[in-house]
């Protein structure tokens, strides 16, 4: 009889750290679709205020995205979502457009103590040769949040933007 509620105790414990950990991961996952969508939105701003063209689609560099099944691909319209770890593996019609030169997005996470950081860079990405590529920074967008024990829970405490 113990060995049965030991292992019914064992179970409730451990499904309540998966579900844990899947929350965990869902509110990260929002926080960078966040940070995108108010890095696309800073980017459309600033080229229609130069007088520029918006794009027809943004991409963004997937290398470091959150890597789990759950990450919400399909929020973000007009978005392309590439690795670029593996250049040979692209398709060729895209390694032409990469010859010429294209404006992708990068993500960057950092948890330190109390505060996540999440950076989107925009960096041009041009392929130089068969499997190198040249990653030029652009501009920048910082994204802190501070998880508050008040009110337990994540806050966005700053953005800010620069550029080159």
């Amino acid at each position: 009889m113990k060995k049965i509620l030991s292992i019914i105790a064992l179970f409730l414990v451990l499904s309540s750290s998966f579900s844990l950990k899947a929350q965990d991961s869902n509110q990260l996952n929002s926080f960078v679709i966040s940070s995108l969508k108010s890095y696309i939105s800073h980017d459309n701003n600033l080229r229609k205020d130069l007088g520029w063209a918006a794009r027809d689609y943004h991409y963004i560099c997937s290398d470091g995205i959150p890597n789990d099944d759950g990450f919400p691909y399909d929020s973000l319209q007009n978005v392309i979502y590439c690795s670029l770890k593996n250049v040979d593996g692209l398709p060729s019609k895209f390694k032409k457009q990469l010859k010429k030169g294209l404006f992708f997005m990068f993500v960057d996470i950092k948890l330190s103590k109390n505060k996540l950081v999440i950076t989107v860079s925009g960096n041009i990405v041009k392929l130089i040769k068969k499997k190198e590529l040249n990653i030029a920074l652009s501009d920048w967008g910082i994204f802190t949040y501070e998880y508050s024990c008040k009110n337990q829970e994540w806050e966005l405490i700053d953005s800010r933007f620069g550029g080159v």
